[in-house]
């Protein structure tokens, strides 16, 4: 009996709190309910589907760059009725080459990587405020504040540096065996120059930084207001059968 009562205190307790802490709530309409959950997962779709060809791209890379390294180096280095001066120019020719695959590629990882980025600032400003639980976005943005300062990606820029040098390797050889011709390297410089700057910028969101300060000044103007209960996610849901789709 003694249990009972105490439960019976404690739910009155809790009602009495409850109704003293209450915020006003505001009710999304049905119509627009569905249009931003339908809008949330466009968005969310497109991020995955970026993030998918940012992988073919790797691997489109390394592979073409595989194929083209072995040719040339097999003139190169296989091939001794080649005389030096003439190494050294198919050598160099093979650098430009294999730089014509690396910093398009680069530029093409830079751009989805800011497309994902993009995508992401907007679910985050203009549609988890508004739709009680979605907060995956607002979850990764206070990781990236706090605990990830870095916005660029690691591991894959990694492979580029790499990639970057590679080129180098057979002029070099070929240099060694034809010294004079060494002002004809400099041909390299410009190339290597901006495949190391595109890498770096891939490694640590360089023109993220630039796109995340316009961005916060945007959404600074046009989101939702943090005084809104709206912004503040006290948002009554619609009675649907379904659940937004939490894809991340």
């Amino acid at each position: 009996m003694g249990g009972v009562m105490m439960k019976l205190e404690l739910g009155k307790l809790k009602e009495r709190w409850t109704s003293a802490n209450q915020e006003p709530q505001t009710t999304l309409d049905d119509q627009t309910f569905k249009g931003l959950l339908a809008e949330y997962n466009s968005l969310k779709s497109e991020i995955h589907q970026t993030q998918g060809r940012r992988m073919q791209i790797v691997s489109l890379t390394v592979g073409a760059f595989g194929v083209i390294l072995s040719i040339i180096g097999k003139s190169v280095l296989a091939d001794a009725s080649i005389e030096p001066d003439k190494r050294l120019w198919i050598a160099i020719g093979g650098a430009v080459t294999l730089y014509a695959i690396i910093i398009p590629s680069l530029t093409m990882m830079i751009a989805a990587q800011q497309t994902v980025r993009r995508l992401g600032w907007y679910i985050y400003t203009f549609i988890e405020p508004l739709v009680p639980g979605l907060n995956w976005e607002r979850h990764l943005q206070d990781l990236r504040s706090q605990w990830v300062p870095r916005r660029g990606i690691r591991s894959v820029s990694e492979i580029y540096y790499f990639l970057s040098i590679l080129p180098l390797l057979l002029p070099i050889y070929a240099l060694s065996q034809h010294i004079q011709g060494w002002v004809a390297t400099l041909i390299l410089v410009p190339f290597l120059s901006r495949s190391i700057y595109l890498s770096y910028d891939l490694r640590t969101g360089v023109s993220k930084g630039k796109e995340w300060a316009w961005w916060e000044d945007y959404a600074s103007k046009h989101a939702p207001s943090t005084s809104s209960p709206l912004a503040l996610g006290h948002v009554q849901t619609p009675n649907h059968d379904t659940a937004p789709e939490q894809t991340d």
